[in-house]
């Protein structure tokens, strides 16, 4: 069970703006809905309007799966492709975040049900937890979730968040936050080649870079040492970046993790969600898109 000090770490880990999440979210699941979406030869659009939005005061991984429920849900409402728009408003001293979708809508009925636990209109396998668990979560943290839709018309599920008591005024600018120098990093590659390529690019921003080249090296090593994120690749001999993923969940719960794959299109968000990994980074590296992802991870 996590103690005080540690509830307070996750609480503090939210010190970002809702659309740097929300990039991020959109950025891990590109893989699917626009790779493997390509691929069957459908078009999807996914954009992010407004902003910049001062900080939330949350658990940060708790609303990272509110908001990939969310996309998820946008996609499977639209099979055949089509368009979703994420709209970001401060009003107020709430953060207010819409998810617009062109789908196929719902009828009122549904509407009034779709917040209810294992209710699902989707294919058998699916739980009908996923907007259950955002509404959940949302309620957690004093805001609300809301949904308007009709059938033909596609869905427009509005979340409002209360803004954090520290973020800045409307009048003034909430400033970029910088890399977390001296944060301890462990990266899991069993490939040298790639590991020195990470370590190279976090390094010249300031982190400590700790080296593991299998899993159970690196829990190993997050059992005897600080660290403040697990980076592992997804495919390696023994354990995987999933079981990884799981063990750093049940072990070290307050440690965020994130993955490295070469096969994108094979991650499916909802796996991301259930082992509360933070984002994934493709192969070969981009070096901006790894030092936004940890910097929004820590």
């Amino acid at each position: 069970m996590p103690n005080g000090a540690d509830r307070l770490r996750r609480i503090a880990e939210l010190a970002r703006s809702v659309s740097s999440t929300l990039d991020l979210e959109v950025e891990q699941t590109r893989p699917r809905w626009e790779t493997e979406a390509q691929s069957h030869g459908i078009s999807y659009q996914v954009r992010i309007d407004g902003g910049p939005l001062p900080p939330i005061s949350g658990v940060a991984e708790e609303l990272h799966e509110a908001f990939l429920n969310l996309l998820v849900n946008a996609l499977e409402a639209m099979p055949n492709g089509g368009r979703l728009l994420f709209y970001l408003e401060r009003q107020g001293d709430r953060v207010t975040v819409a998810a617009q979708d062109d789908g196929h809508g719902m009828s009122e009925q549904t509407r009034e049900r779709i917040f209810a636990p294992f209710f699902t209109t989707k294919r058998p396998e699916r739980t009908g937890l996923g907007l259950s668990v955002a509404w959940g979560i949302v309620i957690r943290h004093g805001g609300t979730i809301d949904v308007e839709s009709a059938l033909g018309r596609g869905s427009t599920f509005t979340v409002r968040l209360p803004v954090s008591k520290e973020a800045p005024s409307e009048q003034q600018p909430a400033v970029a936050s910088a890399p977390k120098r001296g944060a301890r990093v462990l990266v899991i590659e069993d490939e040298p080649d790639v590991s020195d390529v990470l370590k190279e690019i976090l390094a010249a921003e300031g982190y400590v870079v700790i080296e593991a080249r299998d899993g159970a090296e690196g829990l190993a090593r997050c059992e005897a040492e600080p660290v403040d994120l697990v980076l592992s690749d997804l495919t390696m001999p023994g354990m995987s970046g999933w079981d990884v993923a799981a063990a750093c969940r049940d072990r070290f719960p307050t440690v965020p993790v994130g993955l490295m794959t070469g096969w994108g299109d094979q991650v499916d968000p909802e796996e991301l969600a259930q082992h509360r990994v933070r984002f994934v980074l493709t192969k070969p590296f981009v070096a901006d898109n790894v030092l936004r992802a940890v910097a929004s991870a820590l």
